[in-house]
């Protein structure tokens, strides 16, 4: 069954005026200002950042200024470059005291014990570094000073 019942409904003129008010009401919040006298007041762009905070702009293949070797499993894991004089950190993931020796004796010398990190200098020239583990000299590695 149906039922009737009275009072007031909109005419189509008056609910076109809301719908034109409401798409006015939209379009002004979402167009930005386009006063361009005024450049030194706008507010330049933040960087970009993830969870673990700013992201520094780098240029492609420039070496980073504080690098880490990784020894896992009796072998380096050796960053492609870092720059010269970086501090460089040596973690040691195995149970097992290991060392980063330079081949060039004076140039590099760092033992790191079992799960422990320790940090040395790179060389401050430019060039490559063959070293090795002083207590398993099966492994090697290059370090490469840029």
């Amino acid at each position: 069954m149906f039922t009737a019942t009275t009072g007031t409904h909109p005419t189509a003129a008056s609910a076109s005026r809301v719908l034109g008010v409401a798409l006015a009401a939209v379009a002004i919040a979402v167009t930005p200002a386009c006063d361009s006298s005024d450049d030194a007041s706008l507010t330049p762009e933040a960087p970009w950042t993830d969870s673990y905070g700013p992201k520094e702009p780098t240029t492609a293949g420039a070496p980073a200024e504080s690098m880490t070797v990784t020894i896992k499993d009796f072998r380096f894991t050796v960053p492609s470059t870092v720059r010269a004089g970086a501090e460089v950190s040596l973690v040691n993931e195995d149970n097992v005291e290991h060392s980063a020796t330079s081949d060039q004796a004076g140039t590099f010398d760092e033992e790191v014990d079992g799960n422990d990190t320790a940090t040395f200098h790179a060389p401050t020239e430019p060039g490559t570094y063959a070293f090795h583990c002083r207590y398993h000299p099966e492994m090697v590695g290059m370090l490469v000073v840029g």
